[in-house]
């Protein structure tokens, strides 16, 4: 589907992606012939998938709420042609971009539709900005709040036409080891165009999961059993080494894969942490894996790795798997979600994982535990920013429509008009 330009005084808003869905976010807003698009992502199934199309010619800017490919990965193809549009993001999210379309284009087995010369196209026409800054772009005033769900992650504020719209992104109202809550922005909206990835559920206190991190992985160790810690390389793994420094815990910790690259970025930049002191010890102690010699020799005693990749589906994490899963001492503790379909879910749901060596499945005898370490808000974090911000209308994407219908019944019981969107709905207010 194209998105059909026509002059018009009214302001457009369109869902291009993650319309009763997790994945491809990608939101247009038009106000007569220009448009601000903000994030354009993939859905990484059996197959990439990419939002509706937009043509980069009708575009005053792209603003990327943060680096996660379900944001950013398909950004490159607006760069394929002539006209450029300005990008607008922390100097975090685009260094982690980079590292994570990088590691896009080396694994992926589906095509994409660029390379690495678009790539550095859009990195060329990159203009950073921060939390807290207020921006004019053509007839767009764009204001920039921190979202507290990654490092560099951004809530998205744009006034037009005397019209007041919040675009959420994926944000976080709990403080975690790495980082602040997400600002609050004053109420007076016409629109807000919220995440609803957690509708209907919610997360246990953050410290109940803290201590549960500390109190398996103390067992396991002392049991003379070796701890694995599969986790996504921005953000989750270096809070995991965060909160394994702030309670002391008496082992070796060793750190490998792309965090190791990811961790040496967030030692550049420390205001854009709660405690850069915190993660500078946890990932100066950390022992960082840098050769399969290394790795053998660590997986033969008890010793604790935190590693990508979070849902299994490749990284060093595969390589300490298909050696510790057929001793039942040896805990395997997932802090990232699971998608459906992947082998983290599989090993969580089924205790079953595929051993590469004989080609089927094998029974799991290691203790296999799932923490909940979100960094978005659950269902009730939600409904309280929602209803404490008390906009006209509501509109609810990047979640699955069964569990945002939970959502939008409680907010319409405050009186708030709500829209579950699919990709493609279009509104004008």
């Amino acid at each position: 589907m194209n998105y059909k330009w026509k002059i018009m005084s009214e302001v457009t808003i369109q869902v291009l992606g993650a319309g009763g869905e997790v994945g491809r976010s990608g939101i247009l807003i038009k106000h007569k012939e220009r448009a601000l698009l903000l994030d354009y992502g993939t859905l990484t199934n059996d197959e990439v998938q990419f939002p509706l199309h937009v043509s980069p010619r009708n575009l005053s800017a792209v603003i990327l709420s943060h680096a996660h490919l379900d944001h950013s990965g398909a950004l490159p193809m607006l760069y394929a042609s002539a006209k450029a549009p300005p990008l607008y993001s922390t100097i975090m999210t685009l260094e982690l971009t980079d590292i994570l379309l990088h590691d896009f284009m080396n694994i992926s087995t589906s095509y994409l539709p660029f390379e690495e010369r678009e790539v550095q196209r859009m990195f060329k026409h990159s203009i950073p900005i921060t939390a807290g800054d207020s921006i004019d772009i053509d007839d767009f005033h764009v204001k920039f709040y921190d979202a507290g769900h990654i490092p560099g992650s951004l809530m998205v504020e744009v006034e037009v036409n005397n019209k007041r719209i919040l675009y959420t992104g994926d944000f976080n109202t709990w403080e975690t080891k790495l980082l602040k809550s997400a600002q609050i922005p004053d109420p007076g909206y016409d629109l807000v165009i919220s995440e609803s990835t957690y509708s209907g559920v919610e997360h246990p206190p953050r410290n109940d999961v803290e201590k549960k991190l500390i109190e398996i992985s103390t067992a396991t160790i002392e049991n003379k059993g070796f701890v694995l810690i599969p986790a996504f390389s921005v953000g989750r793994s270096q809070e995991i080494l965060s909160i394994f420094e702030e309670y002391n815990i008496p082992y070796t910790i060793y750190l490998d894969g792309m965090a190791k690259e990811v961790g040496s970025l967030f030692l550049q930049y420390p205001s854009f942490f709660k405690d850069y002191s915190l993660l500078k010890k946890a990932l100066e102690r950390a022992v960082w894996v840098n050769s399969n010699a290394q790795r053998k020799r660590i997986v033969e005693r008890p010793n604790i790795v935190v590693t990508p990749a979070g849902m299994l589906k490749g990284g060093p994490a595969v390589y300490y798997m298909n050696k510790i899963v057929t001793v039942n001492k040896n805990s395997i503790i997932l802090v990232s979600y699971q998608v459906p379909g992947t082998p983290g879910r599989k090993l969580y749901d089924e205790r079953l994982w595929f051993m590469p060596n004989i080609k089927k499945d094998i029974k799991v005898e290691a203790a296999v535990e799932w923490l909940d370490f979100s960094s978005h808000c659950g269902h009730s974090q939600l409904k309280s920013f929602l209803t404490r911000i008390d906009p006209n209308k509501i509109l609810l994407v990047h979640g699955e429509k069964q569990k945002a219908s939970v959502l939008k019944s409680e907010l319409e019981e405050h009186g708030i008009n709500v829209e579950l969107a699919n990709n493609g709905y279009t509104i004008q207010i």
